[in-house]
């Protein structure tokens, strides 16, 4: 391993890693050399959710006896519940039925695909870890394309496989041809406009074998198949025209289309590029994958099944398959190696392994199948590696340390017998026996002489005998039931080493170092001589070899086909794609300021977002409670509306436990709890977070799990998540930033947010005025996928909505308002279906008396009619005496809040270029891809682009600056949060750190305690280079800079209400 530098490979015992299936590949090539091709690939998938007895099985473990009716009525939700507690019995319960499936039916009496003679299965794993299991199987006397007629391979296909759906008079199996075999069109099929799995194939009067045109002239080939795609086109057209019945036959949609029906089979016939079978099918039968009719009643699951053509599908098929899913990891340790060459042994062995270990992800039912030695791969052959290579490159087993020791100390006899030795020692009666043949044909194992299904091999040679002795004492061996597989080197860069390794397996020989030569000059002499004898018992282990070989030294050079999953298995590949993309979190357009602003920055394409996440989660479930006496002051500040807005939260608290108790759903609320500023809506916010946790938490450990979170506090801003001691919602919910359409989560990450939100019951949003329709639309379809919730008569997947703000204030910038149509397709056709997810599910409660200036009612009667803009002349009068000049003298170092983003940046290059200290010009760093390195892209500083991160930052000491986006919302280091800079640590103009000191003690405490200047600078914040992708024109461009700016002036829609400022100026004019 080493000299060929595949050190990776000592792993091919460990089940499930790329050198087990690199071995498993090699199993199988050489079992298609041996027996041809096969006859099918068959694909069987799981139907877990729709297996009645895999729920009641796992149900009964737990005490509780369901009938199959009670699983078909069971929720989504309940059924994955069983699911997860016991992914165990989920798996045994696939494999078992995977394997009584083969045993008793494929390869019973029944034969529903032709008589089984041999069989080879491997088992993967979905994005949401379900089995499925992709199958070759060897039909006993199946007819073979180029060998046997077209007519006869059309009749055996005619006979095994349907793409029909059947009429009503089989309900149970029109059934299962419709919700498992028919294919759904969805985003994640789409390429360039049409469907990756070749869905709608074309309809047809009978079964035909499409080839290449026989016209050698490639202009004559050329025509011939422009006339076919024209011809194809007329009917397609007729086909996709929405006033086409879709049950519409074959002749009447021919005529439609104006195309003569010997025409239009003619151009079926033609394919660019190799054979491939076109079934017979009716046009209301296009969407439909292929089946087995025999099969798909009993399985009862998704299943795809493709008759072989040639050679070269079948070794693109195998190739692929066996190693897609480790091919990404294979990589990866390839990687580690080229990086640790000139170490020793032992440090790479450790590097590959801790790269093993480390970076593969794997399903709990997978887990299961590796922890229970659970087969992976099934074969119906046994297969034995020939060792061919010359004395001094193999490697001898030393004999047991126990006989070692008894033996004399001049015996030199220290290696086991191996295969080679018995080979030379066998019995006088088996002289003209090849090497090949003796593996395949004897074993020392007298066990060893079964196949799986016990059938007795029909080609095994009866002349040779049963149990041979071999010479020199080296114990007996036990002819096999049926013969095994040989696998070989097959040498192709060393003529002589390739000649001499046909030599000894075909050519009988007692010495090696003889009999191979026998005297001749060389290997190829002596080849030469015998090629009659060792061509005939090559043919006996090697069909098509050549073919074979062909086809894979093409794959080697090219890899296989793009679309060769899609096209073998569409129904496994669509269901995988779905789950995939289900999960894909796609970056948003980086359009507008606020939203850029507002949204977390967190690395969530790092490998360790799962953890991050359960971090985020832990630090919300760990926050720090309400005392008892802060909790009675609050309560005794209440007034009568707000003590009415409490007493009806905690009502619906005991209403939930109640129906918790009973195993019923939690009643559900969805509340607009409005009100001007400082009337005391944070007040009640924090009352409602803590009386729900210490009502429901009594219930952990009967229903609530110790990190479930039943109740999560978030607001729009990081600013006022922090002022709740809440999260963000973009960051609760993993909601991705920009763009109107909602995007899935990936199925890891879903399941993580399941996994700490999934019993989540009650969800607090402050400032719901920044949530524009299409957000609010995203948090409805977040909570269906976390709650497994799905019910289109459900809400927020069942989970109790409180949403806390003011509408009088600004429009979200780049949505539309909360109680708006949304802009996102899917959402308006929701909202077309199923009603205004605000104007018909919210109720509001609004609180009118001020807090905040109770002391000064005539100034907060002002702010009301300010709110409404109902002011009178007197309030107007009031403001315009608050105007000042710019000549005036006011306070100049006071917050200024402008209308526009150049009127702020224009006044804070003012006032920094007023400061004595340096000032320092940080360039953001733009990279591409990883691939691509860096670029020179700059980042818009338009008030329509993205103002998160600047293309120059320009600070210097003492400059007043402002946070840009959510660094860290548990520390306070937040979109809005001011700070002084007290510090620059730089290596001439390189910009490291900015150390600043923020306005409030409570922002940075974290940091402080970790910052590597605390002691040199206390209570000084650290502020590194940030990374955060943007999305012009979908380059995926990463820009890093430092996450502030100079904030003398501020925009004013930016200006939040969760900061009391002593000193203000509006600018900007009295427009």
């Amino acid at each position: 391993m080493l000299r060929t530098d595949n050190a990776y490979k000592f792993m091919k015992n460990i089940r499930g890693s790329p050198a087990f299936w690199n071995s498993v590949l090699l199993d199988l090539l050489a079992t298609v050399r041996q027996l041809g091709i096969p006859t099918w690939f068959l694909t069987l998938s799981a139907a877990d959710m729709q297996w009645p007895e895999i729920i009641r099985s796992i149900a009964l473990q737990y005490g509780t006896q369901l009938t199959d009716d009670d699983v078909k009525k069971m929720s989504w939700e309940n059924k994955c519940k069983w699911l997860r507690s016991n992914p165990v019995t989920a798996a045994r319960q696939f494999d078992h039925r995977l394997n009584l499936f083969f045993k008793k039916y494929i390869g019973g009496k029944g034969h529903p695909i032709g008589e089984l003679q041999d069989y080879m299965i491997r088992i993967e794993f979905q994005a949401r870890g379900s089995p499925h299991a992709h199958t070759i199987l060897w039909m006993k006397n199946a007819p073979k394309l180029g060998v046997d007629e077209d007519a006869e391979v059309i009749n055996f296909i005619n006979e095994h496989q349907s793409c029909a759906i059947p009429d009503n008079s089989d309900e149970d199996m029109r059934d299962l041809v419709l919700s498992r075999q028919k294919h759904v069109h969805s985003k994640t099929c789409r390429r360039a406009g049409s469907c990756r799995f070749k869905f709608p194939h074309p309809s047809s009067m009978e079964t035909i074998i499409a080839r290449q045109p026989s016209d050698v002239n490639p202009a004559a080939m050329s025509k011939e198949l422009k006339t076919k795609e024209e011809v194809l086109r007329k009917v397609r057209t007729i086909m996709e025209d929405k006033n086409t019945p879709q049950d519409i036959s074959l002749e009447h949609l021919l005529r439609r289309a104006k195309v003569d029906p010997q025409e239009y089979q003619q151009a079926l016939k033609l394919t660019k590029s190799r054979e491939q079978i076109i079934l017979r099918r009716n046009p209301s039968e296009t969407d439909i994958n292929q089946y087995n009719p025999k099969i798909l009643k009993l399985w009862r699951a998704n299943m795809d099944i493709q008759f072989i053509l040639d050679q070269y599908a079948c070794i693109m098929y195998i190739t692929s398959y066996m190693l897609k899913s480790e091919r990404a990891m294979s990589d990866l340790l390839q990687k580690v190696l080229e990086e640790s060459r000139g170490e020793d042994l032992k440090s790479k062995l450790r590097k590959v392994g801790s790269a093993f270990l480390n970076n593969r992800e794997v399903s709990a039912q997978e887990a299961v199948y590796r922890l229970l030695s659970l087969p992976l791969q099934r074969k119906s052959r046994q297969v034995v590696y020939v060792n061919t290579a010359t004395k001094d490159k193999r490697v001898s087993m030393l004999k047991p340390r126990h006989v070692l020791e008894s033996m004399d100390d001049d015996d030199d006899n220290i290696f086991c017998t191996s295969p080679l030795d018995r080979y030379a020692s066998r019995p006088r009666v088996l002289e003209e026996m090849s090497l090949a043949e003796f593996r395949a044909t004897y074993n020392t194992d007298v066990l060893d002489g079964r196949d799986d299904n016990g059938r007795n091999d029909k080609d095994r040679i009866q002349r040779h005998p049963p149990v041979i002795k071999l010479q020199n004492n080296l114990g007996n061996m036990k002819r096999r039931r049926q013969h095994c597989i040989i696998r070989f080197h097959k040498e192709t860069k060393n003529d002589e080493e390739r000649y001499r390794n046909l030599l000894m397996l075909y050519l009988p020989w007692r010495d090696e170092e003889v009999d191979l030569k026998a005297g001749f000059p060389s290997y190829k002499d002596h080849f030469e001589h015998v090629i009659d004898t060792v061509r005939a018992n090559e043919a006996m282990f090697s069909i098509n070899a050549d073919a074979i070989d062909a086809a894979y030294n093409d794959l080697l050079r090219n890899g296989p086909p793009e679309d060769i999953w899609h096209s073998i298995a569409p129904n496994v590949e669509f269901e995988q794609a779905e789950q995939q993309a289900e999960g894909i979190t796609v970056g948003g357009e980086m359009s507008e300021e606020d939203q850029r602003e507002n949204i977390d920055l967190t690395p969530q394409s790092t490998a360790n977002h799962r953890s991050e996440l359960h971090a985020r989660f832990t630090a919300e479930l760990n926050r720090v409670r309400m005392s008892s006496e802060e909790y009675r002051t609050m309560m005794r500040s209440l007034n009568s509306k707000q003590m009415e807005v409490l007493r009806f939260h905690r009502k619906w608290c005991k209403d939930t436990i109640i129906a918790l108790k009973h195993d019923k759903p939690a009643p559900q609320y969805t509340i607009f709890f409005s009100g001007p500023g400082g009337v005391g809506k944070s007040h009640i916010i924090k009352l409602v977070h803590h009386e729900t946790l210490r009502l429901l938490t009594p219930l952990s450990g009967r229903y609530f799990d110790p990190n479930d979170l039943p109740v999560l506090l978030t607001a729009f801003t990081g600013t006022a998540a922090f002022g709740i001691n809440g999260m963000t919602l973009h960051s609760a919910l993993c909601l991705g930033c920009g763009g109107k359409e909602y995007q899935p989560l990936s199925s890891d990450k879903l399941n993580t947010l399941r996994s700490r939100l999934g019993k989540l019951k009650l969800l607090i949003v402050d400032e719901v005025s920044m949530v524009g329709a299409d957000i609010l639309y995203h948090v409805h379809r977040r909570l269906q996928d976390i709650c497994g919730n799905s019910d289109p008569d459900t809400r927020f997947g069942g989970v109790s909505i409180l949403a806390v703000g003011d509408l009088f204030q600004l429009q979200p910038v780049g949505q539309r308002h909360v109680f708006s149509e949304p802009s996102s397709d899917y959402a308006k056709l929701h909202a077309k279906f199923n009603g205004s997810l605000w104007e018909e599910n919210f109720r509001m409660i609004e609180l009118t008396e001020s807090m905040r200036q109770k002391e000064d009612q005539d100034f907060a009667n002002l702010l009301m009619r300010v709110r409404k803009a109902a002011c009178t002349e007197s309030d107007i009068n009031i403001l315009k005496s608050r105007v000042i000049s710019k000549t005036d003298p006011y306070p100049s170092e006071a917050l200024h809040v402008f209308r526009n983003n150049k009127e702020a940046d224009d006044h804070n290059l003012k006032h920094l270029t007023k400061l004595s200290s340096k000032v320092f010009h940080i360039k953001a760093i733009d990279t591409k891809d990883l691939r691509t390195g860096l670029t020179n892209v700059a980042i818009s500083t338009k008030s329509s682009g993205n103002r998160a991160l600047k293309e120059v930052l320009s600070v210097a000491v003492g400059a007043r600056v402002m946070v840009t986006v959510n660094v860290d919302v548990s520390d306070g280091i937040v979109n809005g949060a001011f700070a002084t800079v007290v510090a620059i640590d730089s290596t001439g103009l390189d910009v490291q750190t900015i150390l600043v000191k923020f306005d409030s003690d409570w922002v940075g405490q974290q940091a402080i305690a970790n910052s590597q200047y605390k002691q040199a600078y206390p209570g000084v914040v650290p502020i590194q280079r940030q990374n955060i992708q943007v999305s012009p024109n979908s380059s995926g461009r990463r820009s890093v800079q430092k996450p502030s700016c100079i904030a003398i002036s501020r925009l004013n829609h930016s200006h939040h209400k969760h900061r009391l400022l002593e000193q203000t100026e509006l600018g900007g004019g009295a427009e």
